[in-house]
């Protein structure tokens, strides 16, 4: 920025006389570098004092603010500027209202990019720390989300880096758009003339890089806005409509502001105009292009990813369902419960008897479902939980209030029962301090399964496999994600309950 700011500064104050004379351009060139700092070091600090002043949600407010304070800081300046080259020597230009008042208005051109940029990039900032804060500590977790980062390009964020693409495209726009813009708007007077040569390329240059900007926000906004695979259509021509407003804006300011500088000598017009809009729609409609196809296939080849690695867990957690279904250990526990239970009390042992093969029957009858309804895991867990209470007694305190509308929904067979069995592993059982478990629906058509934390003295290897099993089969299954908090006092599960048969073909 700084050798186009050198060039088209120092001739807007002296004129030819800053190429022609040693001791002024070097003057000029040391003035503007010394109030280029200066600038910059001010606004960098009242930029700064608003966002820590201005709470991080009021968006509008901040904006208002900072371009408020921005445009009164790039005004002073404007004055302070002339000032300065009216009274260093070898310069001796005389101060001069007609020269503030255009520096002021490119100035706060240039003001309205930077605030809204500066805000798009500390708005995207404050939600990756939010996000990095409220992601589990357990990498588990997140196992079924991660995929090979070097087949996808990074558009997620606002600002997430500009990727090579875009270096490229933007590149290859300015060595065709700043010769081809300067020959139309000026004429043959632009090659054959070094000083408009200069001057002509370092201006469109600078008035590029602010559109440039605006345009890679835009694309970010469409992606956000339309991010699935599915979208490809609403998402490309939202970018369209983004890109070319955009571009049409910077196409009447920027002539605008051609027009205002004298030795270009062009007048603003409406037909010269419309022909770089119409210019400019072409260049936004390879961008788009280049844009939706490439974004495009990055999502496919990360579904590809997905899918592979999706198969790989269903493959395992089949495995592991069949092994569970004939747990040795609990079929072990449960005989020895039984054989105490016979000969202290006959009917309870009966009872006993039937409540197992409730559990057993559940568990041959359901396993090659892929989802059973919530009705059924009750009736199941209930059979599950009276095993688990004559074992334990006291020691575990199992609730269940399930609104009844919400009995017909859907979820992966065994789910509960993983959940009780990870809440036990996880925590200590006894009658004095008894283990608490919740099941409940929620007003959101959730499915709420929170424990009190009794945390074992001793560690267990991978304590949240079940749960990554969980979150890995929701994610095959549907779109909608399994919520997990643990504020130190309740492990709580939200779980979103299925309509019938759902896949995964909304993902």
């Amino acid at each position: 920025m700084m050798p186009l700011l050198f060039t088209i500064g120092n001739y807007f104050f002296i004129g030819m006389d800053y190429f022609r004379s040693l001791d002024t351009f070097i003057a000029g060139t040391v003035v503007i570098l010394g109030l280029y700092w200066f600038s910059i070091v001010l606004l960098t600090i009242a930029i700064r004092k608003v966002l820590a002043f201005v709470p991080e949600q009021y968006i509008l407010k901040r904006i208002l603010i900072m371009m408020g304070v921005v445009g009164v800081l790039t005004g002073l300046l404007a004055i302070f500027d002339v000032w300065v080259y009216s009274v260093v020597p070898h310069l001796s230009i005389p101060f001069s209202w007609a020269k503030v008042k255009p520096i002021w208005i490119l100035g706060a051109v240039f003001d309205v990019f930077i605030c809204a940029a500066l805000n798009l990039f500390y708005a995207e900032s404050c939600r990756r720390k939010k996000a990095q804060a409220t992601r589990p500590n357990s990498s588990p977790l997140n196992a079924s989300s991660k995929i090979d980062d070097r087949l996808v390009i990074t558009y997620q964020g606002w600002w997430s880096g500009v990727s090579p693409l875009e270096w490229g495209f933007h590149g290859l726009v300015l060595l065709m758009l700043v010769p081809l813009t300067n020959y139309l708007i000026i004429g043959p007077n632009y090659l054959s003339d070094p000083l408009l040569l200069s001057l002509g390329s370092a201006l469109v240059v600078m008035l590029y890089i602010p559109c440039a900007v605006l345009l890679t926000l835009s694309v970010r906004l469409a992606i956000r806005t339309f991010p699935l695979l599915r979208q490809t259509l609403f998402r490309v021509l939202l970018m369209l409509f983004l890109t070319g407003t955009v571009s049409s804006t910077a196409v009447v300011c920027s002539l605008w502001v051609i027009s205002e500088i004298d030795i270009f000598g062009v007048t603003f017009s409406i037909m010269t105009a419309k022909a770089f809009i119409l210019l400019g729609l072409c260049f936004d409609f390879l961008l788009c292009l280049t844009h939706g196809y490439f974004y495009a296939l990055s999502m496919w080849q990360q579904e590809q990813v997905e899918k592979e690695t999706l198969k790989n867990e269903a493959l395992q957690r089949r495995y592991d369902t069949l092994k569970g279904q004939v747990n040795p250990h609990f079929l072990f526990n449960s005989l020895t419960s039984l054989s105490s239970l016979i000969q202290e009390d006959v009917k309870q042992a009966e009872k006993f008897v039937d409540e197992l093969a409730k559990v057993y029957r559940y568990l041959l009858q359901t396993h090659q479902n892929p989802l059973t309804t919530l009705e059924k895991e009750i009736n199941f867990i209930n059979s599950y939980v009276f095993l688990l209470k004559i074992r334990y007694g006291n020691g575990i305190s199992v609730t269940i209030d399930v609104d009844n509308n919400d009995k017909s929904g859907y979820l992966p067979p065994l789910t509960l029962q993983m959940l009780l069995e990870n809440a036990m592993k996880n925590n200590t059982i006894s009658a004095k301090k008894p283990l608490s478990i919740l099941i409940q629906s929620t007003e959101e058509g959730q499915l709420m399964i929170q424990h009190t934390i009794q945390k074992r003295m001793v560690s267990i290897a991978d304590p949240q496999a079940e749960l990554t099993n969980l979150v890995g089969k929701y994610t095959f299954l549907t779109v909608e994600p399994v919520s997990i908090f643990d504020n130190g006092t309740t492990f709580t599960v939200l779980l979103p309950l299925l309509p019938n048969l759902t896949v995964s073909e909304d993902k």
